[in-house]
């Protein structure tokens, strides 16, 4: 029964990443102004997460439904999955709710349940991850500090943004005061 139950999650993570990633492609799509409106990354780093998000989920979607290297894809899909979610979270406490891109850039507005479905998915990746037998001994401290680090550099990326537009305020309040910045 577990084993089933894992194959359906697995199938389930992998069918929603090969939706996301398609749809992602689309040449309608303008995926950097979605990424753009979230303003947690440079915007050096736009363009490139634009172009590489779809891919690796498409590749990550793939690996999980053809089962290969089942733990590792499942710590990745967490990985990039708490990525998305530390976004929306920062801007959901924020008060800013950007267009949510999970599906490409034509779509709803993140909001809560948007974070807590996030959490969710990425919560069944990381069960998969440490509960699938094959080398899940080797793998979950592994897929733990990748996780970790992921999450410590996203925080890191969107501090940073923070300080930046924290600085262009001040700069502007200083202006506008007649002192100069």
């Amino acid at each position: 029964m577990l084993r089933s139950l894992m194959l359906d999650g697995r199938d389930l993570l992998g069918l929603t990443l090969l939706m996301a990633g398609a749809r992602k492609l689309s040449p309608r799509n303008d995926l950097a102004k979605v990424v753009r409106g979230y303003d947690v990354l440079p915007t050096t780093l736009v363009a490139p997460i634009s172009a590489v998000v779809p891919l690796v989920e498409l590749a990550l979607g793939s690996l999980l439904f053809a089962s290969v290297l089942p733990v590792a894809v499942a710590a990745l899909t967490a990985c990039l999955l708490l990525a998305f979610a530390v976004a929306m979270a920062v801007n959901l406490a924020s008060g800013r709710r950007p267009v949510c891109g999970c599906f490409g850039a034509a779509g709803s507005r993140i909001g809560w349940w948007t974070l807590v479905r996030t959490l969710l998915l990425a919560a069944v990746s990381a069960i998969l991850a440490i509960i699938d037998p094959p080398l899940a001994d080797l793998q979950v401290g592994q897929a733990v500090a990748a996780c970790a680090a992921a999450a410590l550099a996203l925080a890191t990326i969107g501090t940073a943004a923070e300080a930046r537009r924290l600085r262009r305020l001040i700069s502007v309040v200083s202006y506008v005061a007649g002192a100069r910045p």
